[in-house]
């Protein structure tokens, strides 16, 4: 699976994908094959421009401007134009997210954060910070929290549909009667 973000290089040209091409009737005909959650991969890439070859390339720290192609770089100045529809229709990877969480700046972090908690599965690792999850959350996948000094525990009627491990949170205390 590919980082978000991914482009291929190929002839002098910067190839990526964003809504307006994934949510194309074109994007919607040739990106059936791809995978639900590689939707902006090389290999979606490839498929939609019709390309072999190039140079992959990924930007895992896509908020410094900086390190990406000039026109990559303005649109993720507009993020929400550009990739928001994908973006909540669940298509970034969780590991992506969890990248982002950890070590992206806000709103970065927070987007990436409730992103996490919509999709399902939450990680949520070495973030000091971390104190807890919002009151009536309720996960509907996994729930992991790693190496969080601050996480003090879990809402009251907090649920979960998958497994909930807590490692590494000094300050975590179970409460009886909880399984995690």
């Amino acid at each position: 699976m590919c980082d978000f973000i991914s482009y291929v290089e190929k002839n002098g040209e910067i190839l990526y994908l964003t809504d307006k091409e994934v949510f194309s009737k074109f994007g919607k005909e040739h990106l059936k094959g791809c995978l639900h959650n590689d939707i902006l991969g090389h290999g979606a890439i490839r498929k939609f421009y019709n390309i072999q070859g190039g140079k992959d390339v990924e930007i895992k720290d896509f908020w410094n401007l900086e390190k990406l192609p000039k026109e990559i770089a303005a649109k993720i100045k507009e993020f929400d134009k550009h990739w928001g529809k994908i973006f909540k229709a669940g298509h970034f990877q969780t590991d992506d997210l969890q990248f982002i969480h950890t070590n992206a700046p806000e709103p970065w972090k927070s987007k990436a954060f409730n992103q996490m908690l919509a999709q399902g599965d939450v990680y949520v690792y070495n973030c000091p910070g971390f104190t807890g999850f919002p009151d009536g959350f309720t996960a509907q996948g996994d729930v992991y929290v790693d190496n969080c000094p601050g996480f003090t525990g879990f809402p009251d009627g907090f649920t979960a549909q998958g497994d909930v491990r807590v490692y590494n949170c000094p300050k975590y205390k179970k409460t009886k009667g909880k399984i995690y």
